[in-house]
Parts: structure tokens; sequence; C-alpha cells
């Protein structure tokens, strides 16, 4: 498992893909996010549900961009200065698309589902992509996935991507149009509790990976959201979560892995929470894992959306 520009550049080494022009879109191709002075934010749905939106407009003008300009200039600049890719572990798409040439194939994506914290400070957003070849017949299906975006709102008010993954495979669903109707999985809880928020945040967290470290499944289901889905190498695509099986989470957490924690980042309602790290058997690195937490209005307890365990093929 990887990115979505990191499967783009190898199916164009293999293949030796020429460019061609998407014509799926007719918006401008210098098109950006509308730019915003920073705003003083209201607590409350009303300023999540918005949020869930603009991040819904903000993954389709980065794909749109992506289309019209090429995955590498779409990457730099949506990623920005901070924006990580797992390929396998996390890689700063600043330091590291330039280096690279861009992809001479063809990837399409769009979002069916977002979410976002009260404060509208943060969110999420997942959907289908498809990667073609630049000159693939019409009956050469391509090659598909979902994607999995963190975003994160800049003090000037724009949305940049600050984690992505890609994740290939599973059940094949057509990539959504710009008008596409998006569900809305969360849109934050009302009563902030920053400081308590991050603390819960990091001890859930940690309580996740001492169960999973002890192999034990009881507790992991316990803090698992109605919406929950994980990937990891053994799987195909996504899978949905909520009553995986024992099995599959000794696939995630194999006898003996530790689980340590990179970065952890909470928004400031204290109801959005995302994290990765590295995973280890002894002192060697085995792989990466990444996570996005939600506070949970009925119970005001932190409940695992995704959960991604990331290691090379």
């Amino acid at each position: 498992m990887t990115s979505r520009y990191t499967l783009l550049l190898s199916t164009a080494f293999v293949a030796g893909l020429t460019v061609v022009a998407s014509a799926q879109s007719q918006r401008p191709a210098q098109e950006q996010p509308p730019r915003r002075e920073a705003l003083t934010l209201t607590l409350g749905p009303s300023r999540g549900q918005q949020a869930a939106q603009e991040i819904a407009e903000a993954e389709r003008a980065f794909a749109r961009q992506g289309r019209e300009k090429g995955s590498r200039e779409a990457f730099l600049t949506w990623l920005g200065a901070e924006g990580l890719t797992f390929e396998p572990g996390p890689t700063k798409v600043a330091v590291e698309y330039p280096k690279r040439p861009d992809s001479k194939s063809v990837l399409l994506w769009g979002p069916d589902e977002v979410g976002a914290s009260a404060d509208g400070s943060m969110g999420f957003s997942s959907g289908p992509y498809l990667l073609r070849a630049a000159d693939a017949k019409p009956e050469d299906p391509g090659r598909h996935g979902r994607f999995l975006s963190v975003w994160k709102r800049l003090p000037d008010g724009q949305w940049r991507v600050a984690l992505d993954f890609g994740a290939p495979g599973g059940r094949r669903a057509e990539v959504p149009s710009s008008t596409a109707e998006v569900a809305v999985r969360f849109t934050g809880f009302a009563t902030p509790r920053p400081v308590e928020s991050r603390r819960e945040a990091a001890a859930a967290q940690t309580a996740f990976f001492k169960a999973l470290e002890a192999g034990d499944a009881k507790p992991v289901r316990a803090q698992l959201h109605d919406h929950f889905r994980a990937a990891w190498n053994a799987t195909d695509g996504f899978v949905a979560g909520v009553r995986l099986p024992d099995t599959a989470w000794a696939q995630i957490a194999p006898r003996g892995s530790r689980f340590e924690v990179g970065a952890e980042t909470t928004s400031e309602a204290g109801d959005f929470a995302y994290a990765h790290g590295r995973i280890l058997s002894g002192d060697q690195v085995t792989g990466h894992w990444m996570s996005i937490w939600l506070r949970d209005a009925d119970s005001d307890q932190w409940q695992l959306v995704r959960f991604i365990r990331n290691e090379p093929r």
C-alpha cells in the first residue's frame, strides 16, 4: 500500500506511458481553492458542517488539478510544505516530489464521504480512485482503490492535506462526479474540551495499542466507531471492521509487534484527532501506522474511525 501518486509513478515506469490530457472537467486549469482571511471560528455543529463541505470541495479541486495539470503538481500544491504521503512510511511531499518525474498515466478520484471537527480546523475525506494508462484501451479496467486524506485549515483559511494514503483494490466503484452527493460522517462535538480531550485522545490511542499488542480483540472492538474502516497489507482495499475476526487483528498486530507514536494532532475543539508512527518487532521497523479518532457525542468517548497498517510489499 502506498500513496496514489506513487502508484501512478510505478505504472508509468512499467508501461512506458505517454502523456494525455483529461477531458473530464471544464474547470479552468489554474483553479485554486478560494483564499480566505483568518477566521475566528464559532464552535458547534453548523461550523463543522460548513467545514465538511469545504473539505469535499477542496478534494474535488485537488483531483481536478491532477487531471488538468498532472498529479505531481497537484500533490505539491495541495499537500503544501508539511503534507505527508505513506510510501510505506511518512514521506514529505515538498521534499521528495520535486525530485521525481511527473507521471504519464491518468489518476482520477473523488470524495464520497467527509468529516470535520466542530471548530472547522481539520477533517478527513475518502473515496474511490482509478488509475489508467495514458494509452489504455476502453476495455482496460485500470487499477482501482480507495484514498484517505486528512485535511488541516491553514492560518490564512486555505485547506491543505496533512496525510494522504491510498489502499489499492477492494470493491470497484465509479469515481464520483463533481456534483455527486457526499456522505457527511461527522461534524464535530458541540462542547469543546481541548485540554482534557488531548489527554483522553492520547490515552485512547495508548489503550488501543496495549490491547493490540496483548492480542486482546475485545477492548479493541469497544473503541471502534460505527463507520470504522481498516486497511493493512493482507487486505484488498479498506475493510469494514466493526466485527473484524480475531484473525484479522492478529494480522494487523502480529505477535511481538510494538506500536510507537510518532506524531499526534488534536483539534482545538477536542473532538477530532489523527496520529501516525512506526511498528516494530524487537528493534526492527516492520511497518508504519496511521489513525483517525472522533469524540462521540452520545458517549463522550473517543472512537477509532480509520486505522491503517502499511508495510513494504
